[in-house]
């Protein structure tokens, strides 16, 4: 009776133990599954997060005339004004089929999604500079150097710099000075710019002569937008 008993009660224990290890591979499976969930959920908003902005930008930020003809739209540039106003530049411009050089034709200033104005580069080569990749391109090595916004004149606005073309020293620029009462760039000069000083309010300039002589030019930007030389450096290492 005795062993009956004994064995009655070694039978429910393995009953149990198998029972309960049951429960517990499904309590497992169960907190597994639900911890696979919210991170396939998370990873979908996140790609849908990303899809939303990039489909955002290209919107807002692309106008539908845009790019032109041959050209594509090699920098995206935003300028602050007027209380955090916000303009947002296109430079458009392609790339040389015969050298790795990219060249800048036209920009289009817009104000959200109205044109304030068309920047042709053919306005600068004609007073002070050469055609770059083609009749009325500049030149430049990357379609990120192409142009800058950049305070020239110190007076508080941004400015326009388009990369002219490639020489045999430091590269010359071209600067369009923002008007703010006329709410446009209006052309002002070229030059080998290779620092602003900011502390001294001067542009510094520098270049080759001819070999053997270097200028440093020391530039201030006058009410008229026009360079006024105010000092020279002069580098004499040719042979004498």
């Amino acid at each position: 009776m005795k062993r009956f008993i004994v064995f009655l009660l070694g039978l429910s224990l393995i009953i149990n133990m198998v029972l309960w290890t049951a429960c517990a591979k499904e309590d497992s499976l169960s907190e597994l599954e639900t911890t696979k969930e919210p991170t396939r959920e998370t990873t979908e908003e996140t790609e849908e997060e990303t899809k939303e902005e990039t489909e955002s930008f290209s919107d807002s930020d692309i106008p539908n005339d845009l790019p032109l003809e041959s050209d594509q739209v090699l920098k995206i540039l935003k300028m602050p004004f007027d209380e955090g106003k916000l303009l947002t530049l296109f430079v458009l411009g392609k790339k040389s089929e015969n050298a790795e050089l990219f060249g800048v034709r036209e920009i289009r200033v817009y104000d959200k999604k109205t044109l304030l104005q068309s920047v042709q580069v053919k306005e600068a080569i004609d007073i002070d500079g050469v055609d770059g990749i083609d009749d009325g391109y500049t030149a430049c090595f990357t379609a990120e150097e192409s142009a800058y916004l950049k305070d020239v004149n110190f007076d508080g606005y941004l400015d326009l710099e388009i990369c002219g073309w490639v020489p045999n020293n430091s590269l010359p620029y071209y600067y369009w000075i923002w008007n703010n009462q006329k709410k446009r760039f209006e052309y002002a000069f070229c030059l080998q710019l290779v620092e602003i000083d900011t502390e001294n309010k001067r542009l510094v300039a520098w270049y080759k002569v001819e070999n053997g002589l270097y200028y440093t030019d020391y530039y201030h930007v006058n009410e008229k937008s026009e360079l006024e030389l105010l000092e020279r450096e002069v580098e004499d290492v040719r042979p004498k």
